[in-house]
């Protein structure tokens, strides 16, 4: 993978840290380039917590992370992605690693959170091989997964969908329903982090006006299901075509999203997870359902890998661990240090069976 480092490196601990790892990098047959270079797939993006620069010049297609050195860490584990997400707004990136200078003695040093809420701490001291080895092997994982965020709009919605159907109502009624499980979080506020400059860019890295967390989908047929958009209040779903969307299918060459429209109504782009939803709607017809919560239940088996929310990685991972359950639809599914994936016959039912089963702690692992 062709690497390259932007930011400034300005304070000794970090061009230590950047030395580092662009050893630890080259070492594991990566090269480093100029950012500009088309191939460029990693910008490493290289500042502090007083002044998080934001990585603009760059394709929206490359993954950039931030380097952030900070001071004070968190008091617990839990308050690390409430300090440190909108660290990782401001630097326009799609994923930050935050390293303390001063770690104290029982908090870990380093944390990498993404764009979905995703928080991991990172076991070590910017000090030892072993540290770099590690976030060199997340962050290339991170930055090689196959992003399917794209979306590929065909003016074919059949005209008679235009009030909803069974399928949307459902969905609507589910986003009333999130309310009550008190684990959905509002849409993150990026205008009083971004100025008008940044939310440009942003929209342009991100293809979203804003960040918003969880999804629901609803199966319309055997070939098409309706998703949620991204960057909407999920509790406040309404409007079909437009923050309820028609998925018809996924072109694997374009690696898109393909969403039916109606000829007169702008649509909202479609959740980053709708490759997730695809592929377990694909390959198990008997769900009718599916929930995604950036919250946890207990006893849930989880998959054993960070891949970033609208990967193919990601979607294939969780789905074929729904497809070896018993019960493929009811079945919940653990995305470490991010949240659940649910599936039923119905969205009614996945309310109906984990009602009193949900928790907003995640746990980090």
């Amino acid at each position: 993978m062709r690497f390259a480092f932007t930011g400034a490196t300005e304070t000794g601990f970090l061009r230590e840290f950047a030395r580092r790892l662009k050893l630890t990098l080259t070492e594991n047959g990566h090269q480093m380039t100029a950012k500009s270079v088309e191939t460029t797939r990693l910008v490493l993006n290289f500042c502090t917590e007083s002044e998080p620069q934001a990585a603009h010049d760059r394709p929206a297609d490359t993954f950039a992370a931030a380097i952030i050195q900070a001071e004070s860490p968190p008091a617990e584990d839990s308050g690390a992605r409430s300090k440190l997400y909108p660290l990782l707004v401001r630097t326009l990136c799609n994923a930050a690693l935050v390293i303390y200078k001063k770690p104290s003695e029982d908090s870990p040093s380093t944390f990498l959170i993404t764009l979905e809420g995703g928080t991991t701490p990172i076991i070590g001291r910017p000090h030892c091989r072993e540290y770099y080895n590690e976030i060199c092997e997340r962050i290339v994982q991170l930055a090689s997964a196959t992003e399917v965020t794209n979306n590929e709009f065909h003016c074919d919605m059949p005209l008679g969908l235009r009030e909803g159907c069974e399928a949307t109502d459902q969905m609507v009624l589910a986003s009333r329903r999130l309310s009550s499980l008190d684990v959905m979080p509002s849409p993150f506020p990026i205008h009083e982090v971004l100025d008008e400059v940044d939310r440009r860019h942003f929209e342009r890295l991100f293809g979203s006006p804003g960040l918003s967390y969880g999804n629901l989908s609803a199966r319309h047929d055997e070939q098409r299901f309706w998703i949620s958009a991204s960057g909407v209040d999920k509790t406040r779903l309404r409007k079909v075509g437009h923050d309820i969307l028609l998925v018809k299918g996924y072109d694997p060459e374009k690696e898109t999203m393909i969403i039916s429209r109606l000829p007169d109504v702008e649509p909202l782009k479609a959740s980053v997870d709708t490759i997730e939803h695809w592929l377990i709607y694909r390959e198990n017809p008997a769900v009718g359902g599916i929930l995604h919560l950036h919250a946890w239940m207990k006893g849930i088996q989880a998959i054993d890998a960070a891949y970033p929310c609208g990967t193919y990685e990601l979607g294939r991972a969780v789905a074929d661990m729904i497809a070896k359950s018993s019960q493929p639809c009811r079945t919940a599914v653990g995305l470490p240090n991010h949240g659940i994936t649910v599936t039923g016959r119905s969205l009614v039912g996945i309310f109906e069976r984990i009602a009193g089963s949900i928790t907003g702690e995640i746990p980090m692992v």
